[in-house]
């Protein structure tokens, strides 16, 4: 097979290991497993390119800004390779820029969950409004538009009626040794934490939407249901702030904000924890919950993407999703996870390697890569004759 070229726009720093992402994750994870098949990534992001492996990496901008920053930088920045057969971006957004500088590549949009309700909870109506127009032009002009999860694919459907039948469900695993199930006693004892008591566990970035203060305020009832009850907070963003300044001015004793961590480092937490919650407003396929599910932490998290598949696909671990009126309900949910006696991790891990392997999503990609790239060779080859 001919190589193929596949160009993906992401702003991220291959060297920064403690900012994972579930779309970072998606995008390594797919490289590393198709780069011994023939296919060629070349990462344009952020920072100079430490550990970008699997990628050839192109520096856009030197640091990671928000994500408005980094598509202007797409605009305008002077040398971007455009020279590649594909290109695949992880959001909308990042589409325009480059189909503005070069129309010869065959073009392939993920969508990884509710773009335009993200910009309108952190910026507004003045964004989400001309967001929605970019989004709208993008789609239109690419030539293949995939979803992370049947919830994504039903949102946009609904948004755009002119994708239904367009829209492919590419579901990502998770393709890392890191997560898998460890003594719990260890992994509390590798990171320095009481091996008494229960431990509630939040992993991902502090955004508006991850709704994390209403992780806090259901911890503070729970304190005074349950004795020797601590939280850990993992992850960090512009968010941080205002969760450290809530938990002080409410007097919520026990919570722990750790920061960002690299992968290994967040596979020992979930092993340590008793239950992760995830309390989102938005997502499209969280990996966090996949990721605990491979160390059999049970979760209780919040109805969004495809989070309501846990408990078929894992049937043996604890998992409650369910729409939480406020944080009295969600300590409600914590606690019945709580009181469990008897939970199989062993079993539920291994349920969870067999249902959330990366190894389908790749397979799938890797056809619509060379589908899109035999397409493009053709066109242009027409277009050469004329």
């Amino acid at each position: 097979m001919r190589s193929i070229h596949i160009l993906v726009p992401l702003n991220s720093d291959p060297g920064d290991e403690s900012r994972p992402g579930g779309v970072r994750r998606f995008v390594w994870s797919l490289a590393s497993s198709l780069k011994s098949r023939g296919f060629c990534f070349t990462l344009a992001g952020a920072g100079i390119g430490r550990n970008s492996v699997p990628f050839r990496f192109f520096p856009v901008t030197a640091r990671v800004h928000n994500n408005l920053v980094f598509a202007m930088a797409l605009v305008v920045h002077p040398a971007l390779p455009t020279d590649a057969d594909i290109l695949h971006v992880q959001s909308p957004a990042d589409m325009l820029p480059l189909i503005l500088r070069n129309r010869g590549m065959a073009r392939i949009c993920t969508l990884h969950g509710d773009y335009e309700t993200g910009i309108r909870c952190k910026y507004g109506l003045a964004l989400s409004l001309p967001y929605k127009v970019v989004e709208a032009l993008s789609l239109r002009l690419a030539d293949c538009v995939t979803a992370v999860s049947p919830q994504v694919v039903k949102l946009y459907e609904r948004k755009y009626p002119w994708l239904r039948g367009r829209l492919n469900v590419t579901s990502p695993g998770v393709d890392s040794s890191d997560f898998s199930l460890r003594p719990r006693q260890g992994a509390r004892q590798a990171l320095g934490l009481s091996p008494e008591g229960n431990i509630l566990l939040y992993v991902g970035r502090l955004d508006k939407e991850k709704n994390v203060p209403l992780l806090t305020r259901a911890f503070q009832v729970l304190k005074s249901r349950i004795r020797r009850l601590s939280l850990i907070i993992v992850g960090e963003g512009p968010e941080r702030g205002n969760i450290e300044r809530l938990v002080r001015e409410q007097g919520i004793e026990g919570v722990t904000m750790v920061g960002a961590v690299p992968h290994n480092v967040v596979s020992t937490y979930m092993n340590a924890a008793d239950v992760l919650i995830l309390c989102s407003t938005t997502e499209g396929s969280p990996t966090v919950l996949k990721e605990a599910a491979r160390c059999g932490l049970p979760i209780v998290a919040t109805r969004v993407g495809d989070a309501s598949e846990l408990s078929s696909k894992v049937p043996h671990l604890p998992v409650v999703v369910r729409d939480f009126v406020g944080a009295a309900e969600l300590a409600l949910a914590v606690e019945s996870v709580l009181r469990l006696r008897q939970i199989d991790r062993e079993v539920a891990a291994r349920e969870a390697e067999l249902a959330f392997s990366f190894g389908d999503c790749a397979e799938a990609l890797s056809v619509i890569y060379q589908a899109l790239a035999s397409a493009n060779r053709e066109r242009k080859r027409i277009s050469s004759q004329h």
